[in-house]
């Protein structure tokens, strides 16, 4: 069944089923305005007053045309066959879906990425505080070039390792830089060197003077330890001040 939108003239093209016995209120997707609809062309005014005065609220404001077509010049516009009410209700929630999830996936990304940055970021900032609650973490920030200040106010930097072997000896030989930064004079305590296993399990511990035992403020002394024979397991190794607990 053919219907025209009394108020912009757009066409529809309607299954008669749909309308049942009585009929029923449609709306007009190109200019939103409502109208009675019957199945029957020939009803007078006054039956299809009734029939407008029995349909309910809720009926009519659930209602949607099938379909319409542009209009192009002063004649009536072209039929467009389209989807029926319930298909053409379906297809516009499948569409909009995947606009929403795109959007949701955007934004749960957008935040995965922002979360990341912020973890970086204290990792970086508080490695201090890190290495003061776990010392085996000084290694991590060593291999990255990060110094780390204790809270005694000296600073470990440019930790590196190398293996010299001859024919009668293997040495595991660790050298460094310590610097004083806490404004004032500090005593520097003796260095607490360990060998960890693949487990990042402890498997050898030394502990070794630094050459100068007081560095003013600003100043630094290096140092290099040689641990012979270190055992097969030592797979890393970590670098901190022994300080009393």
């Amino acid at each position: 069944m053919i219907i025209t939108c009394p108020s912009c003239a757009t066409r529809y093209e309607i299954p008669i089923e749909n309308l049942g016995p009585g009929g029923r209120m449609v709306r007009c997707t190109a200019c939103s305005h409502r109208w009675f609809v019957g199945p029957d062309s020939d009803l007078s005014e006054a039956d299809m007053a009734a029939h407008v005065e029995a349909i309910n609220d809720d009926d009519i404001g659930d209602q949607q045309p099938i379909t319409s077509t542009d209009r192009r010049g002063d004649g009536p516009p072209p039929l467009d066959r389209g989807p029926t009410l319930g298909e053409q209700s379906d297809t516009l929630e499948n569409r909009s879906r995947p606009a929403k999830s795109r959007s949701t996936g955007a934004t749960i990304g957008w935040l995965a990425v922002l979360l990341m940055l912020l973890i970086l970021t204290g990792l970086v900032l508080g490695r201090n505080e890190l290495v003061a609650l776990a010392p085996q973490a000084a290694t991590v920030y060593q291999r990255l070039g990060l110094p780390v200040t204790q809270a005694i106010g000296l600073e470990l930097a440019g930790i590196v390792s190398e293996r010299l072997r001859d024919d009668d000896s293997d040495v595991l030989r660790i050298s460094g830089t310590v610097r004083n930064v806490a404004g004032a004079d500090r005593d520097v305590p003796p260095l607490r060197i360990a060998l960890l296993d693949g487990a990042r399990t402890e498997v050898l511990v030394r502990e070794v003077e630094v050459p100068q035992a007081v560095l003013s403020d600003g100043a630094s002394t290096r140092f290099v330890v040689d641990l012979a024979d270190p055992p097969e397991a030592a797979r890393n190794f970590s670098v901190t001040f022994a300080v009393a607990e």
